[in-house]
């Protein structure tokens, strides 16, 4: 333990200008949550500071960053032939697996530019730190141009990165620990939750998300297709019923949803929007929504039937 201190103590010091913080609080809960996890395990890893959600997308993963086990992200790495210099961590707050033996983590966090890094965007990569039987710790750290050369940049915005990092074995039952904050990170197993198989013509590009609200609360996942000839597209919620059911809503009408009785609602913004939501279990919230111009949204009808035919992977 006081080499796995030291090593985190000399990570943090590198990371981040104000030098290190104190581990001894971190490592004493992560301990006690070991023990009354699983009595006689050993703690192998806990590190340091802030993150909040994740995304990626599938079905093709970005390219995979395969990273052996390291102490410390590199301070300096090589991209495109530009040399970038190791900034800051950032946080991702959650991993999403296809399932619990894949070996491949997805983390949406930080920026990439798509032609390669600019003096202008950090570049977003992850690492994977340590691994042991029962804990995976990934860091992820924005690089900037080590000898920037132009005088100033415009503010341009750019989509979360989605990142993939190759465990070298199967995720299995371990715990993923986010560098940013020493604390676990939501693992989600994409295979626990529903799809659907009936999407209407021209529905695409899936995009598949981890999240909380405002960073608290339980996590829950998100789908979403794109119709690309009219930029409509579709989504699909599941989670825990406090987090799911919880947005305002204008309640507009009743719908039999997969033999349950479902509520018709519209939600907030700035797009015609039709949406569906049910109980799948006490503990299942599930929301179905059409966005887009008026004229692209989904009939109720056809709402129901995407619904019909959602199914585990």
């Amino acid at each position: 333990m006081t080499e796995l201190r030291d090593l985190v103590r000399q990570h943090v010091s590198e990371a981040l200008p104000a030098g290190p913080r104190d581990f001894a609080g971190v490592v004493r809960r992560v301990q006690r949550r070991r023990r009354r996890q699983v009595v006689g395990t050993t703690l192998a890893v806990v590190l340091v500071i802030a993150g909040t959600a994740v995304a990626v997308e599938r079905p093709s993963h970005p390219p995979v960053q395969d990273v052996p086990a390291t102490a410390t992200a590199p301070p300096v790495v090589t991209v495109n032939g530009v040399a970038l210099r190791r900034d800051k961590p950032v946080g991702f707050g959650s991993v999403l697996v296809v399932q619990r033996t894949d070996r491949i983590v997805d983390v949406r966090t930080g920026t990439r530019e798509p032609g390669g890094p600019t003096e202008c965007q950090p570049w977003t990569i992850p690492y994977l730190l340590q691994q042991d039987s029962a804990t995976v710790v990934i860091g992820a750290y924005d690089y900037v141009v080590a000898k920037p050369k132009s005088q100033g940049c415009f503010g341009v915005g750019l989509p979360t990165a989605d990142l993939s990092l190759d465990l070298g074995r199967a995720l299995g039952n371990r715990e993923v620990v986010d560098v940013s904050t020493g604390r676990p990170a939501d693992v989600l197993d994409e295979s626990q939750y529903l799809t659907s198989s009936q999407l209407p013509s021209g529905f695409g590009d899936r995009q598949v998300y981890g999240a909380r609200n405002a960073g608290f609360g339980a996590p829950f996942f998100r789908q979403s297709w794109t119709q690309e000839r009219t930029s409509a597209w579709l989504s699909l919620v599941e989670g825990p019923p406090g987090e799911v059911l919880r947005e305002h809503v204008q309640h507009v009408g009743q719908a039999v949803v997969r033999g349950r009785e479902g509520q018709l609602i519209r939600t907030a913004g700035g797009n015609a929007n039709r949406c569906l939501r049910w109980l799948e279990t006490p503990d299942d919230a599930l929301e179905l929504c059409s966005q887009g111009y008026t004229q692209d949204v989904l009939t109720v009808a056809e709402l129901v039937k995407v619904a019909d035919a959602l199914h585990r992977p």
